[in-house]
């Protein structure tokens, strides 16, 4: 998957190099610049047929800021939800941080029998206790 790809590609450079890197989602862009001392290095673009939501602090975002440490770890953990040409959920990708373990580890689940979720509600399912067990959602491999 491209957006899981990017990420670890970004945080074992990040690890070897010791450097770190911004990486901003443009979630109405569908895009992802990565930047080096605010310069852009690479602009990924994600699936234009695809949605995609972040919430994070009880809220929508159409840009997401995060970067990665100089030991290729994340600067905050989140959850990025896709959506499919219907609106409804499909994918959803789980982005931990374990600064101790001085590792990032992607998540990336498929939705199996999760209700109908539109982009409109998914703030309140993303707090919901459904969303927070992960009832309906299967693991899949990176």
């Amino acid at each position: 998957m491209k957006i899981g790809n990017t990420f670890k590609f970004y945080s074992r450079k990040s690890k070897i190099e010791r450097k770190r890197y911004g990486l901003n989602i443009f979630l109405r862009e569908k895009n992802i610049e990565i930047l080096n001392s605010k310069t852009c290095v690479e602009k990924v673009e994600l699936p234009s047929k695809l949605y995609y939501e972040i919430v994070y602090n009880g809220v929508r975002t159409d840009k997401f800021e995060v970067e990665t440490t100089k030991n290729g770890n994340l600067s905050k953990s989140f959850t990025m939800y896709i959506f499919n040409t219907k609106d409804e959920i499909a994918l959803r990708i789980s982005f931990y941080t374990f600064e101790e373990e001085r590792l990032l580890k992607i998540n990336i689940y498929k939705n199996r029998s999760v209700r109908k979720i539109l982009r409109s509600e998914i703030v309140k399912y993303h707090y919901s206790e459904e969303a927070q067990n992960r009832v309906g959602w299967e693991k899949e491999d990176l």
